[in-house]
């Protein structure tokens, strides 16, 4: 018997056998499984939105037909799926007493963008256990930010696993632009064009060159993320590039990748796997919400920021902007993207004929922008969340660590709604720190507060400190700036924090090079 498969220990767990069940049964069981989670998710919708409080979305439609087609195969014709939104929008909801009401949706603009990034490399302390996935958040947040796409085109969704970005699908080359500059830039070559018609091998390749700001510049962090895996055949580190110039007669010249990189991603787990969505999700949800939204933003709210930029956009054509977003007709722009804040001056235009001067609605489409939530939980509400973690009874299955991560997300969701509720522009001054150790961390303030975390972090942790500093200035350039090296080797894969230590608590180096806890006697040694 050879090592069983992953695929053999879940079919296992759920009382089947690899050897015994054929493909074809394997997808019967599929379709029969996904029939009776969707019924009863079909159920208890109709049960708790019995009573005209429920709102009917048209994705539940999409995301049935999604997995009908995954299962067996086959898609759903199109006259069924006419019949089946026509049930559904009339005696369907006549009957459960549903509401078609629109769904207010989030939209995510450059200033929403700006903060997010700046969040990021400027506030953040050490939410990352992993530093790697602050360069991943930053270089995702751009391509969202700047192609439009779908998040399906970048990172696997449980629909399709199999779609992401690999090496393969980018190519990094210098470019004389129009100027006559030479510049660096990105080719994305994007799958998953077209999701209402499930044209998966539809392809659109999108150019970036350098820009003059660090936080606008997805150049430069792929380049890191390339060079911390040692990806190029000819470029080792940023003096590699300082020195490349284009010959009299050519234009552009490509970098190659090594030939073992090509299929390999470059948005990774720690443990070496690709970044699912989930992931992806759950990191842009924890970072708006530590930027300070009431209403965290979403892949889709990048996506449907940058849609409306486009539309208002002169020099952006109808069909420019359906291409780029991989629709087939204005009607689906017009349905799911479309902000419901007309940016039209309508008075400016019937008194005087133009728009007045000034006249803007992005603020009103932006979610509410609140003070920036603390890094983790204050004292009181940590208190709360150790008593609360103790006073749980681990029910069948729960394991103890399932049982502090929910009591850790009960004491983070109430945290969220008192800062809501409770929030004010003006903050008292806190009394001053009376610590008598020289050089001791509390005198940067008081520890709960994300600013001085952030500040401690920037005190001893060069490379973050370095970052900082050139996220805010204007003028970057990517062959002078120090800046791409310290992000490469932030997002080399075994970049641990630098340890502070109090004065005179430091770890004993022994003579054998090792090095141990000076009050414990605990081996430290790496």
């Amino acid at each position: 018997m050879g090592k069983p498969t992953k695929r053999s220990a879940n079919l296992q767990r759920k009382g089947l056998t690899a050897d015994a069940l054929l493909a074809q049964s394997y997808k019967q069981y599929l379709l029969c499984y996904s029939q009776d989670h969707l019924y009863l998710m079909s159920t208890n919708l109709s049960n708790s939105y019995i009573g005209g409080l429920g709102v009917l979305k048209d994705e539940s439609k999409h995301k049935v037909q999604s997995v009908i087609l995954q299962v067996t195969g086959n898609r759903v014709p199109t006259q069924v799926n006419t019949d089946v939104l026509a049930w559904i929008r009339t005696n369907l909801t006549q009957e459960l007493s549903l509401t078609t009401e629109r769904v207010k949706k989030g939209l995510c603009d450059l200033v929403v963008f700006t903060n997010l990034m700046k969040q990021l490399w400027c506030h953040d302390a050490d939410e990352f256990e992993w530093e790697r996935e602050r360069v991943q958040t930053a270089f995702l947040l751009q391509i969202h930010m700047f192609t439009g796409g779908r998040p399906g085109a970048f990172v696997p969704t449980g629909y399709y696993p199999d779609i992401h970005l690999k090496y393969e699908d980018v190519e990094f080359l210098l470019i004389r632009v129009k100027d006559g500059q030479e510049k660096f830039g990105l080719v994305l070559r994007q799958g998953w064009r077209k999701g209402e018609k499930q044209m998966l091998d539809a392809k659109l390749r999108t150019l970036w060159t350098e820009d003059e700001s660090m936080i606008y510049c997805p150049v430069t962090s792929f380049l890191a993320l390339a060079l911390a895996d040692d990806a190029f055949v000819s470029i080792k580190s940023r003096s590699d590039l300082d020195n490349v110039k284009l010959d009299g007669g050519e234009d552009v010249r490509v970098f190659p990748f090594k030939a073992e990189m090509h299929g390999k991603p470059f948005l990774l787990t720690r443990r070496g796997g690709t970044m699912p969505y989930s992931s992806w999700w759950y990191k842009l949800k924890s970072l708006s919400q530590r930027a300070g939204y009431m209403e965290y933003i979403r892949p889709y709210d990048i996506r449907r920021g940058t849609a409306n930029k486009l539309d208002e956009s002169s020099s952006v054509s109808t069909n420019s902007r359906n291409q780029l977003l991989g629709h087939s007709s204005d009607a689906i722009y017009q349905q799911y993207y479309q902000s419901d804040i007309s940016a039209v001056d309508i008075k400016g235009i019937v008194l005087r004929g133009k728009a007045d001067a000034g006249f803007d609605v992005q603020t009103l489409r932006r979610n509410r922008r609140l003070k920036r939530l603390p890094s983790r939980l204050p004292s009181r509400e940590h208190q709360e969340f150790l008593a609360n973690w103790r006073r749980l009874t681990w029910e069948g299955e729960a394991s103890k660590d399932v049982c502090g991560k929910r009591a850790r997300k009960q004491a983070w969701k109430a945290l969220q709604k008192s800062w809501t509720e409770t929030y004010v522009t003006v903050t008292a001054p806190e009394p001053p720190m009376q610590s008598k150790i020289p050089q001791s961390v509390e005198r940067f303030g008081k520890l709960d507060d994300p600013t001085t975390l952030n500040a401690i972090m920037m005190q001893y942790d060069p490379h973050r400190k370095l970052i900082k500093e050139a996220a805010l200035p204007a003028e970057y350039s990517l062959r002078a700036s120090p800046i791409l090296d310290s992000l490469s080797c932030l997002a080399s894969q075994n970049y641990e924090h630098p340890a502070a230590w109090y004065p005179g608590t430091e770890p004993r180096r022994l003579t054998d090079k090792r090095t141990e806890c000076r009050f414990c006697r605990k081996d430290l040694t790496t």
